[in-house]
């Protein structure tokens, strides 16, 4: 599940297990193209949006994007990450006759449902928001953007970074706080900062 191109790669069923597990895509931003290409299936509603994506770079496109169906497909896309984790999770019933000839509906082994979060914060929301484990891989965010081995980058404006600044991470607090939920197994964000580190949950691995 996430907001780019880049999730169809994490996706891509692998030879070496020896049952490859189940694999189904939510994209939150387009109509998921490069998923059906790759064979994986697609859970709830899709739609391209005016913006592609990018509305936190101006407040005209987020109203395009109002305007052209965001909210609806927003409502839509966590009712149908619910009910997806709420079907996956319960183990199926196989049927067995017995001498007898009745029917017993005995619960099959059925592997428990983990999300795979990858983009910024509204993949990670959705991931949270479906009660079930998940794992966070962040793209949309370095701490390289702000700081690099020698300290602080300059500035682009007085307001840009201070939070950042002030909480010594790139990942504000409630970004933070979702990746140490106890439901969110894994965390793989851009950068091996050790000041970040600090700010993480301790299972994370940088990438």
């Amino acid at each position: 599940m996430g907001r780019m191109r880049s999730p169809s790669t994490f996706c891509k069923p692998s030879s070496n297990f020896p049952t490859p597990p189940q694999i189904e895509a939510l994209p939150i931003v387009g109509e998921g193209h490069a998923y059906t290409q790759a064979g994986i299936p697609l859970i709830g509603s899709v739609k391209a949006m005016p913006s592609g994506g990018f509305i936190y770079m101006d407040g005209k496109q987020l109203a395009r994007d109002i305007q052209g169906g965001l909210l609806q497909l927003t409502i839509a896309q966590l009712k149908a990450i619910r009910t997806w984790a709420k079907e996956t999770g319960t183990p199926p019933l196989k049927t067995q006759n017995s001498k007898l000839k009745t029917q017993n509906l005995l619960p099959t082994p059925h592997p428990p449902p983990l999300i795979l979060a990858v983009g910024d914060i509204v993949p990670l929301l959705f991931a949270w928001f479906s009660g079930v484990p998940y794992a966070f891989v962040g793209t949309a965010k370095s701490e390289y953007y702000i700081r690099d081995e020698a300290g602080w980058l300059p500035r682009e404006s007085w307001w840009s970074d201070r939070l950042q600044r002030w909480t010594g991470c790139i990942y504000h607090p409630w970004e933070r706080w979702l990746m140490s939920h106890p439901r969110c197994k894994a965390v793989f964000p851009r950068a091996r900062s050790p000041h970040c580190r600090k700010s993480l949950p301790p299972w994370h691995t940088c990438l």
